[in-house]
């Protein structure tokens, strides 16, 4: 027998020795064999577990509660309070689900809601935007959205481009949008700045070209 299957059923042992009431409770809600395995005693205390659960979740609280369990049960204040704390612990667990399940079954609740406000005469308008805002907060539509559209990305934009102008020299930062408004020797530091980086003649003539035909389009255009 490997150590690994030795260690799992030492831990197996141990960790069923130390199992508390409510341990074996939850089991028994998980797997059949283990609730066979209930004695008499403890299947009393899952009915009673039960019933102060059905009480919480049947809009009672605590203090509505705790009566009703003693007079019930014929049990002490001590033990109905206990018995309350129990059922949310156990069902707290076993009933747990996903916050995306939850949330559809919150939407579902909140469209039940607005379609019986709606139902109304008159129909209640209150209670309708009072659901559609939850229904809205529920499926995330009153969160900021990221791809909406933005009328500012369809403005135009100013670009400023650094050219050195020399050893010595202030760099030159300029307008892309107006090289071509440039008085005669901004422009011709320009070509200086723009052939000292050792790019050829042609190619020269091209970026500047490049540059400066836009701004003339729009000037015929205007």
């Amino acid at each position: 027998m490997s150590q690994n299957l030795i260690n799992s059923i030492t831990k197996t042992k141990v960790d069923k020795s130390r199992e508390t009431l409510l341990d074996r409770l939850y089991d028994s809600y998980l797997d059949e064999e283990a609730e066979a395995g209930l004695t008499e005693v403890e299947m009393t205390k899952r009915s009673q577990i039960e019933a102060a659960w059905s009480l919480l979740v049947n809009y009672h609280s605590f203090e509505q509660s705790v009566p009703l369990l003693m007079s019930r049960f014929d049990l002490s204040r001590a033990t109905a309070y206990r018995m309350l704390t129990n059922a949310t612990k156990l069902f707290g667990d076993v009933t747990q689900t996903s916050k995306q399940g939850l949330r559809h079954i919150l939407y579902e609740y909140s469209m039940k809601v607005f379609q019986l406000a709606a139902s109304q005469k008159p129909p209640d308008l209150k209670q309708m935007n009072t659901a559609i805002k939850n229904m809205a907060m529920l499926k995330g539509l009153n969160s900021e959205d990221t791809s909406a559209f933005d009328a500012e990305l369809l403005q135009a934009h100013t670009y400023l481009i650094q050219i050195s102008a020399g050893v010595g020299k202030e760099p030159l930062t300029l307008d892309t949008s107006k090289i071509a408004q440039l008085p005669e020797h901004e422009y011709e530091e320009l070509v200086d700045a723009v052939e000292s980086t050792g790019l050829g003649d042609e190619l020269i003539d091209n970026i500047l070209d490049n540059i400066i035909e836009e701004p003339e389009r729009e000037d015929e255009d205007e």
